[in-house]
């Protein structure tokens, strides 16, 4: 079967893909580039030139008065508008494009701009040398406007190297006048990344989440911005996007063998016989957390079992009244996202379901109850997950993005609550001869508000002495969940 990359591989070919990159866009090359558009029909670049004489008034205007904004935008608005149809009519003009590019710079649409600039300078790099003036003044636009959006966009080291390339080209092509506007731009990006180094010089770390805070994250999710801090990679870096885009998408062929090991955290919560023993469990179908391997085990387990039961089921029925959307700081497209508050816990509870063992597992060692026997009775494994779009199964609709050891009580406002659970749980199952019961919280990020799932697990007697702790368990559950 096919199967995305291992945490691991991602982050090896993460550095390979952006080094490369990296030296492409050193030397000017597109990164992601764009295939000209022929032109619709015979007479199309006859349609394009016109509609490019209509905006040309519109753009001197923008030029010779930027004092009204208001009437500026409205023109801005109208060439986006004659451009677009335009580009529709021949998408292989670079002035089309550029100027579409500046009216969106003018807009303040900031990422439209440049991904314009760029398809513009592509096209005008095409033509064969030597360039005329024309051309060399348009090369120079499409850089400057580029440099400008990522300067809006918090990333000067993009910029800068843009406009020592404008400025080499200005040279190179021999322009008859020195362009104002690069020498403006550049002394705006030398003052930030002075100011930056003067700030940050030894707290990498604060300028990583400053600036995440100050541009959203830089338009990744929360999984995408754990794997460049993993990778030593930072995200106001234009290829960074691009880089990821790759590996997220790239998949290997695998052999799927699920061990004896696999399954020996998951258990009948009433007589703990093993999975890997044989038992066929079946999940309680009001809480959707406790295993059975018969109704004879439900039965007896019952009388202990029912006030959590009730407690949960009572809870998700509260959900149903719950609105869910999606977060929009978690930069997460998620239009099939669930809605409904008990909707979405329910697709929770099931990815946890098919994923317990390995859960279930990573929580025993991370409590390392070797060292402190009484450490579930005082910490949760808390895994941050965001939702993944698209026709997927169970197990893949969550991704993993980053799990911690936290204090019960600092889990936000249901801490005492995971508590006071995780105490009535553990009551009865050491009345039943375990050695109790450890909590692991599932949280969705993606949802506003976030949705929690606290998933109880029973602890054998004696688990303190015998489980053989895994020290990386945080690395082996990025590995099969993120």
């Amino acid at each position: 079967m096919k199967a995305e990359l291992s945490r691991a591989e991602k982050l090896v070919m993460l550095r390979k893909e952006m080094e490369a990159l990296m030296e492409k866009a050193q030397r000017r090359q597109p990164l992601d580039p764009r295939p000209p558009k022929p032109p619709l029909h015979a007479n199309g670049k006859e349609v394009a030139e016109e509609l490019l004489r209509q905006a040309r008034p519109l753009i001197e205007q923008n030029r010779r008065q930027t004092h009204n904004a208001d009437a500026c935008e409205d023109r801005n608005r109208r060439i986006v508008e004659l451009m677009t149809a335009a580009i529709e009519a021949d998408g292989t003009d670079p002035e089309s494009i550029i100027n579409r590019a500046i009216s969106y710079n003018g807009l303040k649409m900031w990422k439209e701009a440049e991904d314009d600039a760029t398809w513009a300078e592509q096209l005008v790099l095409e033509y064969p040398p030597p360039y005329s003036q024309g051309e060399a003044s348009v090369l120079v636009d499409t850089i400057y406007h580029q440099a400008w959006s990522k300067i809006e966009q918090g990333r000067p080291e993009d910029a800068h190297a843009d406009l020592h390339v404008a400025e080499a080209v200005i040279q190179r092509e021999k322009l008859p006048v020195k362009d104002p506007r690069i020498d403006e731009k550049l002394a705006l990006v030398h003052r930030q990344l002075d100011d930056y180094k003067a700030k940050y010089s030894n707290d990498p770390e604060g300028e990583l989440l400053d600036r995440q805070t100050k541009y959203n994250g830089y338009g990744f999710t929360s999984y995408e911005c754990a794997l460049l801090y993993e990778a030593g990679l930072r995200p106001w870096f234009g290829a960074a996007k691009i880089a990821l885009k790759r590996v997220n998408d790239m998949k290997l062929d695998v052999k799927v063998k699920k061990t004896r090991e696999h399954y020996e955290m998951q258990q009948c919560h009433q007589c703990w016989k093993r999975k890997s023993e044989g038992a066929s469990l079946l999940v309680c179908a009001k809480c959707k957390s406790a295993l059975y391997c018969s109704k004879e085990c439900q039965k007896a387990a019952w009388p202990g079992h029912k006030d959590h039961c009730k407690h949960v089921a009572s809870a998700r029925k509260e959900l149903r009244d719950v609105d869910v959307s999606v977060n929009p700081a978690s930069n997460v497209p998620a239009p099939d996202m669930p809605t409904n508050g008990a909707e979405l816990l329910s697709t929770m509870q099931a990815w946890t379901t098919k994923h317990r063992p390995l859960l279930a597992e990573s929580l025993v060692s991370a409590l390392d109850l070797r060292h402190d026997p009484t450490s579930h009775t005082k910490k949760t494994m808390v895994v941050l997950v965001e939702w993944r779009s698209g026709d997927l199964p169970t197990a893949k609709r969550f991704r993993m993005i980053t799990a911690a050891l936290q204090d019960m009580t600092a889990v936000g406002s249901q801490g005492s609550d995971i508590a006071a659970t995780r105490a009535r749980l553990d009551a009865e199952h050491r009345r039943q001869g375990g050695f109790g019961v450890a909590m692991m919280t599932i949280v969705c990020v993606t949802a506003n508000p976030s949705m929690l799932n606290v998933a109880p697990v029973y602890l054998d007697k004696g688990i303190h002495l015998s489980f053989k702790r895994n020290e990386k368990w945080l690395n082996t559950l990025s590995a099969s969940l993120g």
